[in-house]
C-alpha cells in the first residue's frame, strides 16, 4: 500500500456502454498546431472517434473537438508521419477489423476569445481493405504494420500495401513494437518468446500464404518462410512491448533497448541481440507499461518506465529501483 496518492487533473468518460482495448488510445500533435500541443485521441469498439485537448483541470464541453461515429467498430489508432507527399505532416491512423484508414486532420479556429469555438475535422486521405481480420498496428517510422488474428504482417508505405507475410507457427498474436535502430519488430508469441524480425528478411521472404510447417517440409517449392533475427525465451506471457533506453549502467551509446512487461517481470533486453539486460521482480500483477524521457546530465536520451498495476498503483522505475508509487483515485 503506497503512502502516496495522486490526484486527478482531467477526465472524462468516453460514452455510455461503449468498449476500449489497449490500442484505442493515443497522443500526438494530430492537427499539426504550430505550438505542438498534443491532443488525446480514442476509438471505441462501437465506432466512435474523439479527439481531446485537455487545457485546464477537470473536463470542459470545449475540451472535445472532435467526434464522429465512423460506423465500424475501431481496433487501433496510431498517429505519425503517415500521410502520402507530405513527410512532415503528421497523420492518424484508425484500423477497423477490414479496414486501414489514414485521415489528414485540420483545424477550424472559432470566432470567440481564445480557442474556445474551435474544432476540427478529417479528410480521408487513403484506405485499404484488408483480407484477413485485424488485431493490431504499429508505426514504423512513414511506414505502418497491421497485424491480423492469424498472423499476416501487412506493410503499408506512401499509402499502399508494400507487401503482406506471415509468420511462422503463430497461434495467437501479440504486442508489437518497432526498433529504429535495426529497423526490424519486436513481438511477443504464445510460446512465451520475444522474437524479432527486420524488414529486409520481411522483404526477401515469399510467405504471402500461411502454410503448416509439416506441408512446408514436403513441398520443394514452398514459400520461404520469415527468417527471424533473434528469440529470447522470457517464460511468460508478455503484455507489453516498447522500445527505449533505459540501462544506464550497462547501455552504449549507440544501443536501444526493448522493454518488455511480462505477468510478473519486467525485462530490459539489449534489442540487436535479444540478450537480457535485466529483469525485476513485480508484486503486483502489471496493468500496462509506457516509458518517458527524463532530462539527464549526459547529452544521451534516457527513459523511465511507468507502470500501472492491477491494484490500482502507479509505479515510476529507473532500471531496477523503483523510485516512486502511488495509489490512484479509482482504488
Amino acid at each position: 500500500m503506497s503512502l502516496f496518492r495522486s490526484k486527478e487533473w482531467w477526465s472524462t468518460k468516453g460514452g455510455d456502454q461503449e468498449e476500449y482495448d489497449r490500442g484505442c488510445l493515443c497522443v500526438a500533435n494530430v492537427d499539426n498546431a504550430p505550438d505542438g500541443t498534443v491532443k488525446i485521441i480514442t476509438g471505441s469498439f462501437q465506432g466512435f472517434l474523439r479527439i481531446y485537448h485537455p487545457r485546464q483541470k477537470d473536463f470542459h464541453v470545449e475540451d472535445l473537438l472532435f467526434e464522429k461515429n465512423l460506423g465500424a467498430p475501431i481496433v487501433f489508432v496510431e498517429a505519425g508521419r503517415i500521410l502520402p507527399g507530405s513527410r512532415q505532416a503528421t497523420g492518424l491512423a484508425v484500423l477497423h477489423p477490414r479496414r486501414l484508414v489514414v485521415y489528414a486532420v485540420t483545424r477550424t479556429e472559432g470566432t470567440g476569445d481564445g480557442a474556445q469555438g474551435s474544432y476540427l475535422s478529417i479528410e480521408r486521405r487513403y484506405e485499404h481493405a484488408l483480407e484477413h481480420s485485424a488485431h493490431s498496428m504499429c508505426l514504423a517510422g512513414e511506414r505502418l504494420l497491421v497485424q491480423s488474428v492469424d498472423g499476416q504482417w501487412s506493410i503499408f508505405e506512401a499509402g499502399r500495401l508494400a507487401f503482406a507475410r506471415f509468420l511462422p507457427d503463430v497461434l495467437l498474436p501479440g504486442p508489437v513494437c518497432y526498433v529504429p535502430l535495426i529497423d526490424a519488430f519486436v513481438t511477443a508469441s504464445a510460446t512465451l518468446q520475444l522474437e524479432c524480425y527486420t524488414m529486409r528478411a520481411l522483404a526477401a521472404s515469399t510467405a504471402e500464404q500461411r502454410q503448416p510447417a509439416a506441408a512446408a517440409e514436403h513441398q520443394p517449392h514452398a514459400s520461404q518462410a520469415v527468417a527471424i533475427e533473434w528469440t529470447c525465451n522470457v517464460g511468460e506471457p508478455v503484455r507489453e512491448v516498447c522500445v527505449g533506453r533505459f540501462s544506464r549502467s550497462s547501455l552504449a551509446a549507440t544501443q536501444q533497448e526493448v522493454i518488455a512487461l511480462g505477468e510478473r517481470t519486467l525485462f530490459a533486453l539489449e534489442a540487436s541481440r535479444g540478450h537480457i539486460k535485466m529483469q525485476t521482480r513485480l508484486d503486483l500483477p502489471p496493468a500496462a507499461l509506457t516509458l518517458f524521457p527524463v532530462p539527464e546530465s549526459s547529452d544521451l536520451d534516457w527513459h523511465n518506465v511507468l507502470l500501472a498495476t492491477s491494484g490500482g498503483t502507479l509505479k515510476v522505475y529507473k532500471e531496477s529501483r523503483l523510485l516512486w508509487a502511488a495509489s490512484t483515485p479509482a482504488t
